[in-house]
């Protein structure tokens, strides 16, 4: 039988790859082991697999053989367009009137609410009333007056919904 060895040999990347790159010989010698690993694993199931009962041992075996299955024949592309149409068709035919009522409801809602308040004004019209000789040449005390009518749209409330 093969033992194991003892796991203070274990190769790992920090053993193997070295200043000057991959040392081949601690390669060869993981493959080595783990050629060794193998062999003793296939040794060790050989030997369970003697110990089972026959019972034990049938979940093991492999499946008895069988014919494959036939080749099923699918329909062609426009068969399957044609019975696909055929049904969506259907399908839409059965649920004609509960899409009227609800093609109904939605349209009436939304000239419902447009009717409402007329067209919604996204912003108000405010132009600053600031003298042009004050705008070429402002002097320091001109400059809250400048700023509260430049900025003045942002103090108030822009958008004017309906209702």
């Amino acid at each position: 039988t093969t033992r194991l060895r003892a796991a203070s040999r274990v190769v790992t990347d920090g053993n193997c790859v070295g200043k000057k790159g991959v040392t081949t010989g601690k390669v060869v010698q993981a493959l080595e082991e783990a050629k060794e690993r193998r062999a003793w694993l296939c040794e060790e199931w050989s030997r369970y697999f003697d110990r089972l009962r026959p019972d034990e041992r049938s979940i093991y075996e492999p499946p008895q053989e069988y014919d494959l299955p036939f080749h099923v024949e699918e329909p062609p592309f426009w068969t399957q367009f044609r019975y696909q149409l055929r049904r969506a068709s259907v399908v839409a035919w059965r649920n004609r009137f509960s899409k009227t009522i609800d093609c109904s409801i939605i349209v009436v809602a939304v000239i419902a609410i447009t009717a409402l308040d007329g067209v919604t004004e996204v912003s108000l019209d405010q132009n600053p009333d600031i003298p042009y000789e004050v705008m070429l040449r402002p002097l320091e005390e001109d400059l809250s007056t400048i700023f509260q009518q430049l900025f003045s749209y942002s103090l108030i409330h822009q958008i004017q919904y309906p209702l």
